[in-house]
């Protein structure tokens, strides 16, 4: 079974995930962080069930635009450390 690849603003933490050896439930404890995603395994046999990419810059602002509250917060934060690296190169 091939792991399903989830978009970053639409992973829910508390929707339970199930496997094939029959173990079931909320994928938050079993996440696995990498640099570019995480992934979410199954404690009982080791499959990998989940693989979530990081958003890019462009999907955080898509999210922002359709009311997403995580990726506003996000998008204000890249905005605000923006400002401030600017501010140090001048």
């Amino acid at each position: 079974m091939a792991a399903k690849q989830v978009n970053y603003y639409d992973y829910d933490r508390s929707k339970p995930v199930e496997c094939r050896c029959g173990w079931s439930g909320q994928p938050g404890a079993y996440e696995d962080y990498f640099h570019e995603l995480l992934d979410v395994t199954c404690p009982r046999c080791d499959t990998m069930l989940l693989i979530v990419p990081y958003p890019t810059r462009a999907q955080t602002e898509e999210a922002a635009a359709t009311g997403n509250e995580e990726a506003i917060a996000e998008l204000e934060q890249i905005e605000e450390r923006e400002r401030t690296t600017g501010e140090d190169e001048e």
